[in-house]
Formats: C-alpha cells, structure tokens, sequence
C-alpha cells in the first residue's frame, strides 16, 4: 500500500515503491525518465492534497472527524511512518504529520482543550 501523502506529495517515491512491489526495482529510473513532464497526464497525481481537511473543513467537521476518527488517524500515522521509515524519510513523515496536528491544534484550541 502507499500512504496517501505520498502519493499526493512525492510522484517519485510512488514510481519506486510500485516499481520495487512488482519486482521491476531495476526499471524504475527508466520509468521515472519515460514520465518526466507527463505527470500532470495522470489525474491520480493532480488531485490530491495531504491534510487538506485541515483547512477546508468548517471547525464544527473539524471537531467531529478529529473526535470521531482519532483512532483511525492513529493507525494512519503509524502506517504512513512506517512506509516513509523504510524508505529514509521518516523525519518527512514525521514533519507533515506534526504540521498536520499544529493546523488542527490552532483552528481548534478555542473549542476543546485536549484534543
């Protein structure tokens, strides 16, 4: 599986990830070159953007998805921390998720405290 801010974040890491599942590791750099400038042709790639619930939600959303999915985020973070750790980049998961929750702490500090 891959993280849902990878894909929305990092094409690259996406290729080399699908490219090392499918036992093509040794075509990946030959892949990534064929879909220079080609990335804006694929609309899995345009659509995304991580955390985007941070600031599109109203606060009242907000507040329900953090009170209601705290667990599901939970698991998401370890999921995402994992993938980006194999892959030399766990102080990058380790930021977009603490960018995530200082976004979530400032839009709703006035409404709850311990979130």
């Amino acid at each position: 599986m891959v993280p849902f801010h990878v894909i929305a974040t990092d094409f690259p890491l996406v290729v080399s990830m699908v490219a090392d599942h499918l036992g093509a590791g040794h075509l990946r750099d030959q892949a990534l070159e064929n879909m220079t400038g080609q990335i804006s042709k694929l609309p899995e790639f345009n659509k995304g953007i991580a955390d985007r619930f941070t600031t599109e939600l109203c606060d009242e959303d907000l507040l329900f998805v953090c009170a209601n999915l705290k667990e599901e985020a939970a698991l998401y973070d370890v999921f995402f921390r994992d993938v980006m750790g194999r892959h030399g980049r766990l102080k990058q998961a380790d930021e977009l998720i603490a960018k995530r929750d200082a976004q979530i702490f400032s839009r709703l500090r006035h409404r709850v405290a311990g979130l």
